[in-house]
């Protein structure tokens, strides 16, 4: 630790003036400044590395990722995934397993997971709407332990780990003023009752699969809906990162409210969402355009949601500037995300008049998400940073969860010849969660799964 203690800080701070700082920063900032202070040999007892290694990757002369996670220029799974490569990570030991032939063991889990709902899809029988039985129920509620109880598991575990450890002095004020007030104020009042951080990942599980599970019962094959989400939207995003995760749940009852045309309880669903993840904001000049009957009303709901938008957004514009343009920050796969929203678009673009709506409004606002979906492919070729699209695609993954819920019924008069379309959206599922668990790039931080010692296992 002495090589660490006696570095300058990368932006002119000392350990002592770090230590002793009391100017207020997002907690995820403040998380990094800590971190040099308290949590370095926590650092290398994770097995992020030798002391040597730990202090190189924070005083290297390049942006390193501590500077960078203080600038507010790096997500938690960036932070790991520069200590990674610093040398020693955690994952480092396991990176030969991210291949099919040595994970087959590993991926048991996922696999276990995934047959119960592929199965029940298979032999469900198509309904317009469905109410969700007792078996479901109680896989949805495994899915919630399985999802919210997983320790060391997923890509931005770590960062989030020492986000909650290093936040537990903060007084109620001070976390009101980040952005994202809604986790914020969920962390301090778990600390407050001095619990550990599987609270944190079960409520926001909870959050996440009340949502998805909400939106289910209102389609035809609500089993469909949960196997379509699983690979990527369940095992890789609920399962790292939690804030986006809780926003999407949210973000779910959102969509569910403004198909019963309850607007007021829609838009209230998105600030939630905004609490959790700022960028959830966006959506709601989606549902704004799908109610609007003029261009005048179109222009007013568009100039309304860049305000709040604003609003919102503003204490972290210059944060998201120099993460998605400055710095051009890429996410691997992007281009397949959306190609996968792209599969689900087109034919419900195709088919649309053809699907149980509840009213214009509907028709609407699935055309609108389609039409974003088919303009992030050529986005996908310009824009600066990969992450920023990819996180923006995240928001229009429930359109695959409904197009492609409502597919087979398209193809069937009366549900009994849909078995052979779902089976083919089973085998696409299926085929997804194949490749993120054999080949992913992340696949590393997912295998193999571990749950939460309780009880001090």
């Amino acid at each position: 630790m002495r090589l660490i203690e006696e570095s300058p800080h990368p932006l002119g701070y000392t350990v002592e003036s770090i230590a002793q700082a009391r100017v207020w920063l997002e907690p995820d900032q403040l998380v990094a400044k800590l971190c040099l202070h308290q949590q370095c040999r926590a650092l290398i007892d994770q097995g992020f590395g030798s002391v040597g290694v730990v202090a190189k990757g924070v005083f290297a002369a390049r942006p390193s990722a501590m500077s960078m996670f203080l600038l507010g220029k790096s997500s938690p799974a960036m932070m790991s995934a520069r200590w990674t490569s610093a040398g020693g990570g955690p994952y480092s030991s396991r990176s030969d397993r991210c291949r099919w032939a040595n994970v087959r063991v590993d991926m048991l889990p996922y696999w276990l997971v995934f047959l119960p709902f592929a199965l029940g899809s298979i032999s469900h029988r198509f309904e317009v709407r469905h109410r969700l039985g007792p078996v479901m129920l109680a896989l949805l509620c495994g899915l919630t332990l399985f999802v919210g109880m997983r320790y060391q598991t997923g890509a931005d575990y770590d960062g989030y780990e020492l986000i909650y450890k290093n936040t537990t002095f903060l007084s109620l004020s001070k976390m009101l003023e980040a952005i994202d007030r809604g986790f914020y104020t969920l962390v301090w009042a778990l600390h407050q009752i001095d619990v550990e951080m599987w609270l944190l990942n079960l409520i926001c599980a909870i959050i996440f699969m009340v949502g998805l599970g909400r939106f289910a019962r209102e389609m035809p094959n609500p089993w469909l809906t949960v196997v379509i989400a699983l690979p990527y939207l369940i095992f890789v995003i609920a399962m790292s990162g939690i804030r986006q995760a809780s926003a999407i749940g949210l973000f779910y009852l959102s969509i569910v409210a403004y198909r019963e045309r309850r607007l007021v309880a829609a838009i209230m669903w998105l600030f939630a969402a905004a609490s959790f993840h700022a960028s959830a904001i966006v959506m709601l000049g989606v549902a704004g355009l799908s109610f609007s009957r003029n261009k005048f009303q179109a222009a007013l709901i568009i100039l309304l949601t860049a305000l709040v938008g604003y609003y919102v957004l503003s204490s972290t514009f210059d944060v998201y500037t120099i993460r998605y343009g400055t710095k051009q920050i890429q996410s691997s796969g992007t281009i397949y995300r959306v190609l996968m929203n792209l599969a689900a678009a087109i034919p419900y673009l195709i088919l649309r008049r053809r699907f149980p709506v509840l009213g214009e409004h509907e028709i609407k606002f699935w055309t609108n998400m389609s039409w974003l979906a088919i303009a992030c492919l050529p986005a996908a070729a310009v824009v600066t940073s990969s992450t920023a699209l990819d996180r923006f695609g995240l928001y229009l993954f429930p359109l695959q969860t409904y197009a492609l819920s409502w597919l087979p019924m398209m193809f069937s008069k009366d549900g009994r010849d849909a078995k052979g379309w779902t089976i083919l959206i089973v085998g696409y599922s299926a085929l997804i969660l194949i490749v993120f668990l054999g080949y992913g790039v992340n696949a590393s931080s997912s295998i193999p799964y571990r749950v939460y010692p309780l009880f001090g296992g």
